[in-house]
């Protein structure tokens, strides 16, 4: 038996993509899936039997693994993907107030 004396180690998406202010994005699930060194992804149900969503995160997760973790950050940092959608909002919003 593979696990025999290890743990499994599994990733589980809280809330559903649908709500970015409270799963976030695909990009940052996909870093903190490869920073949790897990061994599945156990998504929120109704996203899991999105094929189109399941397919993007398939190609979030190849491309990241591809690249490593660091690089996959320096990726989403030069694209402006870096961070949680509720601190975009927010920064959106104190700039909005400015105006």
């Amino acid at each position: 038996m593979k696990h025999k004396d290890a743990v499994r180690n599994g990733f589980q998406s809280l809330a559903t993509f649908d709500d970015p202010e409270r799963q976030g994005t695909v990009e940052m699930s996909v870093y903190n899936f490869l920073g949790a060194g897990a061994e599945y992804w156990e998504l929120w149900h109704g996203d899991g039997q999105d094929r189109g969503l399941c397919n993007r995160i398939q190609r979030e997760l190849v491309l990241a693994e591809k690249l490593g973790r660091e690089k996959y950050k320096e990726t989403l940092e030069l694209e402006g993907k870096f961070g949680s959608s509720k601190s975009k909002t927010s920064k959106q919003t104190q700039t909005d107030g400015k105006k």
